[in-house]
């Protein structure tokens, strides 16, 4: 069983959105579970966040691939750091980090002078 990210360090502007993937290969398993963890909880679909899995390929006795995504919408500051990819199955855990930076934008900046 195998976990890769295609990107590990990833910014975004205040107010975007960004979309985190993750592939999983595992082996016929009895158990898998796959989700995505920030600050110690693990996300689930609302108004800020969108999570889905999709199985690439299924087949008995091959090597099944499942793409797992994390979608941040309206992203703020308080949602930069460390975000994990997570794969558990019956065999153990796999985990993978994906870094999210959220950099303030031009507007916010402009905004803030106004105010002080």
């Amino acid at each position: 069983m195998n976990v890769t990210t295609t990107k590990q360090n990833i910014t975004v502007h205040e107010g975007g959105s960004i979309t985190l993937q993750c592939l999983v290969h595992v082996t016929e398993e009895p158990y898998v579970d796959t989700f995505w963890l920030f600050n110690g909880s693990r996300k689930q679909t609302n108004s800020k966040y969108e999570v889905n899995d999709e199985w690439l390929e299924r087949g008995k006795g091959t090597i099944n691939r499942k793409k797992i995504s994390l979608t941040i919408h309206n992203a703020g500051l308080n949602d930069s750091g460390q975000y994990i990819c997570v794969l558990n199955t019956s065999h153990g855990f796999r985990l993978k980090n994906v870094s999210v930076h959220v950099v303030a934008g031009a507007n916010s900046k402009f905004i803030s002078l106004l105010i002080d």
